[in-house]
C-alpha cells in the first residue's frame, strides 16, 4: 500500500476504497463479453458455466483424452466428431438444433454458431433494453443446459432430446422474467414478455 500512497499521490487527495481497489487490481485486459455474461437477467450458475466456456476451461473430451481419462474424444451428443469447446458451443448438430429452435422462439433466425460472436448478433437485433437482456439471458442458458446434457450422456449414457432441453431453457427464462418484472417496465416490454410466456408449449 505504501507504493500506492506514493505512486498514486493519495496523500495529496482524498483517499477512497474504490481508488485502493482499482490500484490493487492493476492493469487488466478489457473484454467485451461482460455485458452478456454478467447480465442481471442471467441465472448465476448459467453465467458461471458460460464464463468457463468462454475461457475454454470446461473439461471436454479432447482434453480428458490427453490425460487418458477417457477412451475416446468423440462428442457424446452427436457421436461424429471430437468433442471440443468450439464444437460443443455451437458447431455440434445437437447444439445448433437447440440454438435454431430458441432463435425461432425469440422471433429471429441466427446463422452464427461461435460462442465468442453469437451473442453480438443476438444483441444487435434488439432495440429494447428488456428484450436485449432477455435475449442474452436465453443465450447464456443454452450452454449451461448443453453442458448438463453432455454430462448426463457421459455419466449415465443417456442423451436428452434437444426438444426437452429447449423446453427447460424457455421455462427458466420465463420464470426469471416473472421474478424481475416491475412497475418500471413499459406496457410494450410486458407485452413482449407476455408473447414469450404464451409460447411456452412450443
Amino acid at each position: 500500500m505504501k507504493e500506492g500512497f506514493t505512486g498514486e499521490q493519495w496523500r495529496e487527495k482524498q483517499y477512497t476504497i474504490a481508488d485502493g481497489y482499482t490500484w490493487l487490481q492493476g492493469s487488466l485486459q478489457r473484454v467485451n463479453w461482460t455485458q452478456w455474461i454478467w447480465n442481471i437477467f442471467n441465472i448465476p450458475k448459467h453465467a458461471f458455466i458460460v464464463w468457463l466456456a468462454v475461457h475454454n476451461r470446461l473439461r471436454t473430451r479432447d482434453k480428458l483424452l490427453q490425460f487418458c481419462l477417457c477412451d475416446s474424444d468423440l462428442c457424446l451428443l452427436s457421436g461424429v466428431v471430437p468433442e471440443s469447446n468450439s464444437h460443443l458451443f455451437f458447431y455440434c448438430n445437437y447444439s445448433q438444433w437447440c440454438l435454431k429452435s430458441l432463435c425461432s422462439w425469440l422471433g429471429f433466425e441466427s446463422g452464427h454458431f461461435s460462442i465468442a460472436t453469437a451473442w453480438k448478433h443476438w444483441k444487435r437485433r434488439c432495440t429494447d433494453i428488456v428484450e436485449k437482456k432477455t435475449t442474452l439471458a436465453t443465450l447464456t442458458t443454452v450452454p449451461y443446459h448443453i453442458w448438463m446434457a453432455r454430462n448426463e450422456a457421459y455419466w449415465n449414457g443417456v442423451v436428452i432430446h434437444p426438444r426437452v432441453l429447449c423446453k427447460k431453457v424457455r421455462l427458466e427464462i420465463m420464470d426469471k422474467c416473472h421474478q424481475l418484472i416491475s412497475k418500471s417496465w413499459s406496457r410494450a416490454q410486458c407485452f413482449g414478455c407476455g408473447v414469450l410466456f404464451g409460447l411456452q408449449t412450443m
